[in-house]
């Protein structure tokens, strides 16, 4: 059983000033050796991703006002009920969620919410276990998978998308999944495609532009949407439309993008 419990917030200098988790609140850490305050926001307080905090028996102990916000209820509505309330999933596959949480450490999953209107919300999910004073809790930090509503549903052109890559926010390619369909129209192994930036695939009249909107989405944190023609390594432009979704890592640190692209024909 791992528990995840800590992150090291040190000063400017390199000295340790806290080793643990800081849930909720702002905390000023200061150095002794040199004076600089840092200060630290809680997981809770971040508006960047949404987060709960459930027991050991997957009860909802507590909960961002972020998410509050985004699924339409008010906190004593969620605050002492068991996660089924929101999640699209039985008790027992949470319960069974929560044992794998505890044995690995942490997971990721994609998942459907449900808000206050009962309407269904897919979300990236990464579910934390962490031990403190004593007792067991689950940190479930989320995205919804598409953040604009009026974007169009692609639910009939496959969940994932023909592309799908991981972007750090220079625009480099970290992770790349494709569609045998996808395999056979670009001609590239992932091989060809990891640690190269996004736009050397991009026809040249549309690179500059997309920079610009790419780099504003780093600056704002935000999803957007691409639609451009992308070099097959046969030098073939071919049509695909993706969506960028921000990412984070286990302390809510913005990482890059996660995008999911589809051949338009």
């Amino acid at each position: 059983m791992n528990s995840w419990t800590s992150r090291e917030y040190r000063c400017v200098c390199g000295k340790l000033l806290f080793k643990g988790m800081i849930l909720e609140g702002f905390v000023e850490l200061k150095c002794r050796h040199c004076d600089y305050t840092l200060k630290v926001e809680g997981v809770l307080n971040r508006k960047n991703f949404h987060t709960i905090i459930l027991d050991d028996e997957c009860h909802i102990l507590n909960i961002s006002d972020s998410t509050v916000t985004l699924l339409g209820f008010s906190k004593s509505e969620l605050i002492g009920h068991g996660m089924e309330i929101i999640e699209t999933m039985t008790k027992d596959k949470c319960h069974e969620i929560l044992k794998k949480v505890k044995d690995s450490g942490s997971i990721f999953y994609k998942t459907n919410y449900r808000n206050s209107n009962n309407v269904s919300i897919p979300v990236n999910t990464k579910v934390i276990f962490f031990i403190q004073r004593g007792k067991e809790y689950a940190l479930i930090i989320f995205k919804p998978v598409i953040t604009d509503y009026d974007i169009v549903n692609k639910e009939n052109e496959g969940d994932y998308g023909d592309v799908t890559v991981h972007l750090d926010v220079l625009g480099n390619i970290i992770f790349a999944e494709m569609t045998n369909k996808a395999k056979k129209e670009l001609n590239y192994s992932k091989e060809d495609l990891i640690q190269k930036s996004i736009f050397d695939f991009f026809v040249k009249k549309d690179k500059e532009k997309y920079i610009k909107s790419f780099n504003d989405a780093v600056i704002k944190e935000k999803s957007i949407r691409v639609s451009n023609k992308f070099l097959s390594k046969d030098g073939n432009e071919i049509q695909i439309d993706s969506y960028l979704i921000p990412y984070y890592d286990n302390f809510g640190t913005f990482c890059g993008f996660e995008s999911s692209g589809w051949i338009v024909k």
